[in-house]
């Protein structure tokens, strides 16, 4: 008479479990084939998320709609540059490769005249190389 919990309970919280479990699978294998490319052509940065090959967002931002961008220090060796639009949420970019795209970055505000700045953690990694 002490059994609080009856069988139909149980298969109703194994099932929940279960469930999710497999939820928490799959997005983990989605996680996986996730992926992220950062585009510099002329005056146009484009962002794009891709899973499976398909693309899921796309951002296509011109020289005239950047605010700014920031060189910081992103952890103990990685950097990092955030770039502010006037539309939307900010583009952050980092570990991509080749590992010159921060300079290329850098060489697009110079030549489009984007105005950036770069803390002084970003200045040391920089020399660093």
């Amino acid at each position: 008479m002490l059994c609080l919990l009856t069988l139909p309970t149980l298969l109703v919280a194994e099932f929940w479990l279960q469930l999710i479990s497999g939820v928490t699978l799959l997005l983990l294998l989605m996680l996986i084939f996730l992926k992220y490319t950062f585009t510099i052509k002329n005056n146009t940065i484009t962002y794009t998320t891709t899973l499976f090959g398909q693309i899921l967002y796309t951002k296509e931002v011109q020289a005239a709609d950047i605010v700014r961008v920031t060189f910081k220090r992103f952890n103990w060796a990685t950097r990092l540059a955030v770039i502010k639009t006037s539309k939307g949420l900010p583009i952050r970019v980092a570990l991509f490769k080749p590992e010159t795209v921060f300079e290329d970055l850098t060489i697009f505000c110079k030549d489009y005249n984007v105005p950036y700045t770069k803390t002084k953690d970003y200045q040391i990694l920089e020399k660093l190389g």
